[in-house]
């Protein structure tokens, strides 16, 4: 919007991870990545909105994965494996 010369318009980016709204039967949260209660997700997008952020990132482990992305292949799949984000899908059924 920026670059088109608008003004007075605002945009908040939300990056969640797995919200439970049924989408996600049979995912698995991994460690320290829980699965989002949907009504603690509106509230927190609504909040950042109002105070004009430009992300949002939930939970806390979203804001992580662009440093662990850095790390060497074997080094992340270490840590996949030890967090529990390789099986997380095992048992996902999709819709």
């Amino acid at each position: 919007m920026k670059k088109f010369g608008s003004k007075g318009v605002k945009v908040t980016c939300v990056c969640p991870s797995i919200i439970d709204t049924g989408m996600f039967t049979g995912f698995k949260a991994p460690l320290l990545n829980p699965i989002l209660d949907p009504d603690d997700v509106a509230e927190k997008v609504i909040l950042a909105m109002k105070k004009e952020r430009t992300y949002l990132k939930l939970p806390f482990m979203v804001k992580v994965v662009p440093l662990v992305k850095a790390l060497p292949a074997a080094l992340t799949d270490l840590l996949g494996d030890m967090l529990g984000t390789s099986r997380a899908m095992d048992h996902f059924k999709g819709h």
